[in-house]
């Protein structure tokens, strides 16, 4: 007759061997796979707390599997799927038979039988939180370091001129790296500091025309120069951001204090006369070029020439150069 210590055994034994079998006949899945779905609301949820940043996963998928961005999406955030790599994703919205094994839009995507794959979750907050879940392949990653002198004298010059050095330490090419530069002064009121925005400018890393595009390779870096303009003496602080044009949770910010003093003795903002120019016809609109000298600002430019009775556009140019916007067929523009 068994004991039953023994029957304890035999019994944890069938298990044991049902389970292997179950493996080799079910897959993996069977019996020791979590739920893929809540390990990306895991990884949202982390990537949600470090903006900017990717985190990462390697999931096993049991065949047959679907999720829709739906069962993350919160009021506080917002989901879109990218599968990034084509040797395991079809085409985006695909309605063509596909052998791959990821089908996917910004929605919705599915593993048509069991795999292992490596999944990135990233965030950016605006009025919500606007995630990515990329299913594959490395995203590309954006890093950045800056540096500003702390100090800046009016009497020589009205630029703060600093130095940029950003990087791609991820997987995927970045076409187009935006640099956003906001200048706060500095007030303080009872040991409490206040940020007033002075200006804000936008560049981007590399210069770009109409048909060549430089692309930020991955463990690529590059460096460029970096003018600030300010205005009178004071504290301020420089906020700079860099984003991938394409992918808006790709981002680094960083920022610098530095004060301001002594007078600028340079000249007064003014609309130079006579440089009416022809620039550039887009978009069934034609641009004619104002110069300024002498501005510290956009706006300051727009001023003068506004003051002159030309009314140049407030979305385009810089405190040197600003834009008519006319019809293309303007006799100017022939």
């Amino acid at each position: 007759m068994e004991t039953p210590f023994k029957l304890l055994v035999y019994g944890i034994t069938a298990l044991a061997l049902i389970a292997v079998i179950s493996v080799f006949i079910f897959g993996q899945c069977f019996l020791f796979c979590s739920d893929p779905n809540d390990e990306i609301k895991e990884l949202l949820d982390f990537a949600e707390i470090k903006t900017g940043k990717f985190s990462e996963k390697e999931l096993l998928f049991p065949s047959e599997f679907v999720t829709k961005a739906e069962i993350f999406d919160s009021e506080s955030r917002s989901v879109i799927f990218e599968c990034n790599d084509l040797t395991v994703c079809c085409p985006k919205d695909n309605t063509q038979e596909c052998s791959k094994q990821v089908e996917w839009n910004e929605r919705t995507f599915s593993v048509k039988s069991e795999k292992r794959l490596p999944v990135f979750s990233r965030c950016r907050f605006e009025e919500l939180a606007i995630c990515k879940v990329f299913i594959g392949k490395e995203p590309a990653q954006l890093d950045f370091e800056m540096f500003f002198p702390e100090t800046l004298n009016l009497s020589s010059s009205q630029t703060l001129n600093g130095t940029i050095t950003v990087s791609n330490s991820g997987k995927e090419r970045i076409l187009v790296v935006d640099i956003v530069s906001k200048i706060f002064s500095l007030s303080f009121d009872e040991g409490f500091a206040k940020k007033n925005l002075f200006s804000e400018s936008k560049t981007t890393l590399f210069p770009q025309t109409e048909n060549t595009v430089i692309a930020l390779e991955p463990n690529q870096s590059h460096s460029r120069d970096l003018a600030l303009k300010v205005g009178s003496a004071g504290s301020y602080l420089a906020q700079i951001t860099v984003v991938e044009r394409n992918d808006l949770t790709n981002f680094e910010m960083g920022s610098a204090e530095f004060d301001v003093t002594g007078v600028f003795s340079g000249n007064e903002c003014e609309a130079v006369e006579n440089s009416k120019k022809f620039s550039r016809i887009e978009n069934e609109q034609c641009f004619i070029s104002y110069d300024c000298s002498g501005c510290l600002l956009t706006s300051d430019c727009i001023n003068a020439w506004n003051k002159k009775g030309v009314n140049v556009s407030s979305q385009h140019g810089d405190n040197e150069k600003v834009f008519e916007i006319v019809s293309q067929t303007d006799s100017f523009c022939s």
